[in-house]
């Protein structure tokens, strides 16, 4: 499919005095240009939802739009250059955060992960200690009980939860009393925001670098989104009065005169 390049000037369409000056500058003589795409409406099978559970799924080169009923979402990888190789590329890919990450969706905080986080940073490291230590097996299992002489002095972010929250560090010998001090203390203490678990892990760990990539994810409607425009792209490459045919990829726009 060829691309038309119109020669408007938004300059033309948009009067100057409704945008700062700056922006009527860089982009007041951008131009349109016709690009080829495509939609496809998805529908349930059983006619009485009528729309319910509907999409539309649009394709230019580059981008992959999907609304509707179901959630908004884009998509935009090298591979939509061409609709066949983008629907085809999207199919197979099980990588779903990969998929995310191509996505207009963000990663936001999520308090439970955070608090598995804590938990396991917690864990690895009495594991590194008791490793240093010799305490540890080649199964990298954390011995149950531990020595009743065990040294807490070089597990510092024990010793802090246990000092904040009066715990004995007796406690701790035993994965039964750990896990159940955790529960108390992730339970009791509020970190429903990221600031607060940010707060709560300087103050155990005493480190003012809070990970972050442990603590957030796409939330849960992403997800299936993304699993979604899989299974749709799935569809319309087996219907064959809709099935893309491979395509040249979109021409460069004509240069501005």
């Amino acid at each position: 499919m060829t691309s038309t390049t119109k020669m408007i000037s938004l300059a033309d369409l948009i009067p100057a005095n409704e945008r700062p000056e700056d922006i009527h500058r860089e982009y007041g003589r951008h131009t349109v240009h016709e690009m080829p795409s495509r939609s496809f409406l998805l529908r349930h099978p059983d006619p009485r939802y009528g729309m319910m559970e509907s999409c539309v799924m649009s394709w230019t080169p580059g981008v992959l739009t999907i609304g509707g009923d179901l959630g908004d979402l884009v998509l935009s990888h090298r591979a939509f250059e061409t609709l066949e190789g983008g629907l085809s590329w999207l199919s197979r890919s099980n990588d779903i955060q990969y998929l995310a990450s191509k996505s207009n969706a963000r990663k936001e905080y999520q308090a439970d992960a955070a608090r598995a986080l804590i938990v396991d940073d917690l864990l690895t490291g009495l594991r590194d200690e008791l490793y240093q230590s010799g305490l540890i097996g080649a199964d990298n299992q954390i011995p149950d009980p531990l020595p009743a002489d065990f040294g807490w002095d070089d597990v510092q972010p024990w010793v802090r939860l246990a000092e904040n929250y009066g715990i004995p560090l007796d406690e701790f010998l035993t994965a039964s009393g750990r896990e159940e001090a955790l529960r108390m203390v992730l339970n009791e203490e509020e970190l429903g925001e990221h600031s607060q678990f940010a707060a709560f892990y300087s103050e155990i760990f005493g480190d003012d670098e809070v990970p972050y990539s442990g603590s957030h994810d796409y939330e849960p409607t992403v997800i299936r989104r993304i699993q979604m425009a899989r299974a749709f792209a799935t569809v319309i490459l087996a219907t064959p009065e809709f099935a893309p045919k491979e395509e040249e990829p979109a021409p460069e726009p004509a240069p501005m005169p």
